[in-house]
């Protein structure tokens, strides 16, 4: 398919699909702060709501393994110093 694609063709599509993304990245940023809801932000980008959406499901699921990984490792760290204070410190810690 890129041997039938002309260069400008293939740069004007790249620069539209990163022009996506970064919109993308916006509009889950704003809503996720609680600066506009998804059909304002919509309106604003250009976008679709489920799309949105789909961003801030990936942007909140991100976040979630994150935190999973860190707690796995204070846990490990916690069990091996015989320290559960520490696991229970970082687990207050991450809900607040």
């Amino acid at each position: 398919m890129l041997k039938k694609t002309s260069k400008t063709g293939y740069l004007a599509r790249l620069a539209k699909d990163r022009a996506k993304a970064e919109l993308l990245n916006y509009a889950a940023g704003e809503y996720l702060e609680g600066k506009a809801s998804l059909s304002e932000l919509a309106k604003k980008t250009g976008l679709d709501v489920p799309a949105i959406m789909d961003e801030v499901a990936g942007v909140k699921g991100g976040e979630k393994r994150a935190v999973e990984a860190f707690l796995s490792a204070v846990e490990t760290l916690s069990k091996l110093n015989k320290d559960p204070e520490f696991y229970q410190l970082a687990v207050k810690a991450v809900r607040e």
